[in-house]
């Protein structure tokens, strides 16, 4: 994960040929030094070695 313009992240992830998924939920979890946890989910789906 890298910082990028305006406070995001970029991440790159590589699936090998087997694995496949018809529209995985992206859920982000975030937390810090003092216990506090946030998750959000984003609109999309990922779609991995198929088509939609």
């Amino acid at each position: 994960m890298t910082d990028a313009p305006e406070a995001r992240y970029v991440s790159y992830y590589t699936a090998t040929l087997n694995v496949k998924d018809l529209g995985a939920v992206i859920e982000v979890m975030i937390s810090d030094d003092y216990g506090n946890v946030t998750t959000e989910r984003a609109e999309g789906k990922w779609y991995i070695n198929t088509k939609k």
